[in-house]
């Protein structure tokens, strides 16, 4: 059976989840969270292209399971280092947090689940879709940082 629809529930979860974001001001709490400065116009951008992603990965689904899964890696990476983790540390509610916790984190382990049980799931799979997360996550802080270098 192919269970890679879960992908396609998950691209929904992320553009709840840049609701609940745009909804609370993230970029402020990022900017007094991390010292990053995103426009909005630049939010609505990252997660136009995470949207995009999303219907990527889904359409692909196992077919290339590496790729089709660096979305639910984003998610969980997404939820948990910038979301989970920082919510405890600070003490304070990140913008974000709520669809992290009720959306990212089962869907994307549902989605890896998934993909276990339709046995597409292997190390170099996993190592790809976590990789290429890691990638996808870093690229817009990349991004601002080169802005900051090049004064632009």
């Amino acid at each position: 059976m192919d269970n890679s629809y879960f992908l396609w529930i998950l691209t929904f979860a992320y553009a709840a989840h840049a609701f609940e974001e745009r909804i609370h001001n993230w970029n402020i709490w990022a900017k007094k969270t991390f010292n990053v400065d995103v426009s909005w116009e630049m939010f609505y951008c990252a997660n136009f292209a995470v949207v995009v992603l999303g219907i990527s990965c889904a359409s692909v689904g196992w077919k290339f399971p590496g790729f089709a899964l660096s979305l639910p890696a984003l998610a969980l990476i997404n939820a948990l280092f910038f979301h989970i983790l920082p919510a405890v540390v600070t003490r304070t509610y990140s913008p974000g947090t709520i669809t992290s916790v009720f959306l990212f984190i089962p869907l994307g382990t549902l989605c890896y689940i998934s993909a276990a049980r339709d046995n597409v799931l292997g190390v170099s799979t996993v190592l790809i879709s976590v990789a290429s997360g890691l990638i996808i996550m870093a690229f817009p802080f990349a991004l601002l940082k080169l802005k900051e270098r090049l004064r632009l």
